[in-house]
């Protein structure tokens, strides 16, 4: 709300705005509000208070980093969960809700990655219900932050010595965060591969949703589908390969192999109806 004040007011002068009912007094120099009421004054890009013990009271916003995105940890929630597992119920060293790694029965980490820092700066981490805890970033290499609850929820990393309100990202923002370190992709092919012949044999390049944060380690079947391995149908029913092999993997792609002793091979996937689901686990 823009507010025009008179143009040539004397001193001692009030005026009273109509629309909101405030007033304020002219003191010679400046417009004053209310006793009560704190005004401000610019020094350079700094707004701070005309007298010393006034307090200015508003809305913090961030005074490092960009007001979207300041949140460094992902899936701060534990809500993207890939591995459907709970980080209760993950093994020690191990992960369940999607980047949180389980320390012991209580606590839990995140591992963050080397280019989602400044070295060195400082920063403020905090959750829900705890006390933040200001924390300097190591100078070189990836991030292992102090144990967390594994009770904790809203977990926010942000750069600077203050605690903002936590970031609530859009889900499928989040998700795609997650997917540079874990994604399960479903595998299925249709294909005619017949003779006899002592072994079948194909071949062919799964490209991953997004660029991941490594080489991934490749689970077939994922984690969180155990009965999706990768199998072959020969137009009478399914069988598990001689051999299933990944190879020429990189951070974007890696090459699936299937071998078999049988004279035809017309499916690959899990059944007639689902996809094999392989799962692609690049954490740090």
């Amino acid at each position: 709300m823009a507010i025009t004040f008179p143009a040539a007011p004397t001193n001692g002068q009030v005026y009273t705005d109509t629309t909101s009912g405030q007033s304020w007094t002219f003191d010679g120099v400046k417009w004053k509000g209310a006793s009560s009421t704190a005004y401000w004054k610019r020094t350079g890009t700094a707004l701070e208070p005309y007298t010393a013990g006034d307090t200015i009271q508003g809305q913090l916003v961030p005074t490092n980093g960009a007001l979207g995105f300041r949140n460094v940890i992902i899936n701060g929630d534990l809500k993207v969960n890939q591995r459907q597992t709970a980080i209760a119920a993950a093994a020690f060293g191990a992960y369940g809700p999607d980047r949180w790694k389980k320390v012991n029965a209580t606590n839990m980490t995140q591992i963050v990655e080397d280019v989602n820092f400044v070295p060195g700066a400082k920063y403020t981490l905090s959750w829900k219900g705890g006390t933040p805890q200001v924390l300097t970033a190591p100078a070189t290499g990836h991030w292992t932050l102090p144990n967390i609850p594994i009770t904790a929820t809203e977990i926010q990393l942000e750069l600077g010595e203050v605690a903002t309100p936590f970031e609530k990202r859009p889900m499928q923002i989040e998700l795609l965060l997650c997917e540079r370190f874990y994604c399960s992709v479903p595998f299925k092919r249709s294909i005619t591969i017949g003779g006899n012949l002592p072994m079948q044999y194909f071949s062919e390049s799964i490209v991953f949703p997004t660029y991941m944060a490594r080489t991934p380690t490749v689970e077939n079947p994922a984690a969180a589908f155990p009965s999706r391995s990768i199998k072959f149908y020969d137009n009478s029913a399914w069988y598990t390969p001689t051999r299933v092999v990944f190879n020429y993997a990189g951070q974007r792609h890696v090459n699936v192999n299937v071998e078999t002793t049988s004279n035809n091979m017309f499916v690959i996937g899990c059944d007639l109806e689902d996809s094999a689901i392989i799962g692609l686990d690049a954490e740090l």
